[in-house]
């Protein structure tokens, strides 16, 4: 009898692979973001393919997703890199956040946005070279979806980004 070995399939390494081949080959469509692991999949594959900005508005950079080890990385080297990064918050920020304290270190201004202090949007967005995005409609549950490719949408994102 021989002897056969299990193959192991990590599905969310098989959702990065696919979004990353997304980035990569410029494919149009949705990938659907279902939890805090996806989120921070497709945040740092996003990060990881800035060319030129990237544009956050989200709730505080929270911990759970912005500070780690991978999503700092790619920050490192996109401020490296001289790329642009704009921030926009809707609360207050952690200073002692390692990733607040490597923006602001690195001259990024995190800007609050002062017109939701009373009722803050559900939503995040995150988007890259003006094209590539990452929208969670319900940032509570990290439901949303990302786009490699959809100037569209991304410009819409920007024209609201650039309203705060």
């Amino acid at each position: 009898m021989e002897n056969s070995k299990a193959t192991y399939y990590n599905p969310l390494e098989i959702y990065r692979q696919v979004f990353r081949a997304m980035l990569r080959f410029r494919r149009e469509g949705r990938i659907a973001n279902a939890s805090t692991s996806h989120a921070i999949v497709l945040i740092e594959e996003l990060l990881k393919h800035a060319t030129k900005s990237v544009d956050i508005y989200c709730r505080r950079l929270g911990p759970d997703v912005w500070c780690v080890d991978a999503i700092v990385e790619a920050l490192r080297r996109i401020c490296n890199e001289g790329r642009t990064i704009r921030v926009v918050v809707q609360e207050d920020v952690d200073e002692n956040n390692r990733t607040v304290r490597l923006l602001r270190e690195r001259g990024v201004e995190i800007r609050k946005d002062v017109g939701v202090s009373d009722n803050p949007p559900s939503y995040n967005f995150v988007i890259v070279d003006k094209e590539a995005f990452r929208f969670e409609q319900d940032c509570e549950r990290r439901v949303g979806f990302a786009c490699a490719i959809n100037n569209d949408v991304a410009s819409k994102l920007i024209a609201l980004f650039d309203l705060i």
